[in-house]
């Protein structure tokens, strides 16, 4: 029996984690990741979305905080799904990948760190080869399947209420 099927019978029904994630590319090929105070591992930029709040807003919002970065996000390119945990009392989550598209250096240059509360502690520009060095599995999967819809041209837009992001 699945934490979230336990969580069922009992009689809750879970709010669902929603978090949305840039794919920043380089010229290069490369994908930009941060590296976070509070894990091991390295991340994309992006963050949680709050109930009521549409994901290209809430992302853009944790751009501008970890990056200094002003981007609109319109475009999703992957989406994951993940179970409930009732270790860490985690409800199940999606993870949505957006489109930050391509970077140029002007840009990677302009980028800092504006506030350290974020708790973002480093900028990293990695080679999808290297990303294993990098990047725990789940988050390497999502990293290659939005580089998988890039590649194929796969964008999905991101309405919020039936209303264009744009």
């Amino acid at each position: 029996m699945t934490a979230a099927t336990c969580l069922y019978a009992m009689g809750v029904q879970p709010r669902r984690r929603v978090h949305a994630l840039v794919l920043f590319r380089s010229e290069t090929g490369d994908v930009l990741l941060v590296k976070p105070s509070y894990r091991p591992d390295w991340l994309l930029p992006g963050g949680e979305v709050r109930p009521g709040v549409p994901i290209g807003y809430a992302v853009a919002r944790e751009l501008v905080e970890e990056l200094g970065l002003q981007r609109s996000i319109v475009h999703a390119l992957a989406v994951d799904q993940s179970p409930a945990n009732l270790e860490t009392r985690h409800p199940e989550g999606l993870t949505v990948v957006c489109d930050g598209g391509l970077m140029n250096c002007g840009e990677a240059v302009a980028m800092s760190l504006p506030v350290r509360s974020v708790g973002i502690e480093e900028l990293a520009w990695v080679s999808p080869k290297r990303l294993p060095d990098f990047v725990a599995p789940f988050m390497e999967c999502r990293i290659r399947a939005a580089l998988a819809a890039v590649r194929f041209g796969v964008r999905m837009p991101l309405p919020y209420n039936g209303e264009s992001a744009d």
